[in-house]
């Protein structure tokens, strides 16, 4: 699995887990910040610059980002945080080797079974994502914020198997969230933007309410790719959970959380 790795070798350990049609670069805004901590940025297999490994499952990878924390990380544990389907890795990695998440950060993550126009939706957007123009037309769908985040969708498109897209997107219609959300032991924060789709926003109170160590809240004013939508708010939000210092006060609560 392809890894860049980013700020002090003495830091904290984070590893930022991506979401689909990216790759890590997504989250080199937060790396160049957080120059205090030592981040971690793979490719998820069958993503980018790790195409050749090939997308198996959500436990597959979680797998296999435990084996990157166990090997790379001080005292094998680490800060995680995901976004979409690295949020999803991020929810099973704490599930199977909880042993192995310092603290985990979540945004995004879908509710129970894809279906309808959602579903209709990613199938359109996969195609598009396989042919060269409508990888652009996919980038301008998501509103990247300049030429360079655009050049990097663009090139981790022309990398990534169709197959992979194929093979995640089944996974997540059928519900991909941890069956046994009470396993998840971890320190966490669940977060959601105010405009991201219904399914999203109602898996915050959803696994709030099962899981044993958990904060849950929705983001005002930002949707689903909310670190590019709002960078510093994201690093800044980033950099308070992982350091165990006051969350910013715009934050709405959503659930019965427990600290």
């Amino acid at each position: 699995m392809y890894v860049e790795r980013f700020g002090s070798e003495e830091g904290p350990p984070v590893v930022f887990l991506h979401g689909a049609m990216v790759a890590g670069w997504m989250w080199r805004e937060q790396a160049d910040a957080l120059t205090d901590h030592c981040c971690f940025l793979p490719d998820l297999p069958g993503w980018g610059r790790s195409a050749e490994h090939g997308w198996r499952s959500l436990a597959d990878t979680a797998e296999q980002i435990a084996a990157l924390i166990t090997g790379e990380c001080d005292g094998g544990r680490a800060h995680v945080v995901g976004l979409s389907l690295g949020g999803l890795v991020g929810l099973h990695l704490a599930a199977q080797t909880p042993e192995r998440v310092r603290s985990l950060m979540v945004s995004g993550v879908p509710m129970g079974r894809v279906r309808g126009p959602l579903q209709w939706l990613n199938r359109a957007f996969a195609g598009l994502y396989a042919r060269p123009w409508g990888a652009g037309v996919v980038a301008t769908a998501f509103g990247l914020p300049d030429d360079e985040s655009r050049a990097a969708f663009l090139a981790t498109a022309a990398q990534t198997p169709r197959a992979t897209l194929a093979t995640v997107q089944s996974e997540i219609a059928g519900g991909a969230l941890p069956r046994d959300p009470g396993a998840i032991t971890p320190r966490s924060l669940l977060v959601v933007g105010e405009r991201d789709l219904a399914l999203l926003c109602d898996a915050v109170p959803w696994l709030v309410d099962r899981m044993p160590n958990v904060l849950g809240f929705e983001v005002p004013g930002v949707g689903h790719q909310w670190n590019a939508e709002d960078g510093q708010g994201f690093t800044a939000l980033v950099r308070a959970w992982i350091d165990g210092t006051v969350l910013p006060d715009t934050l709405r609560p959503l659930g019965a959380a427990v600290p």
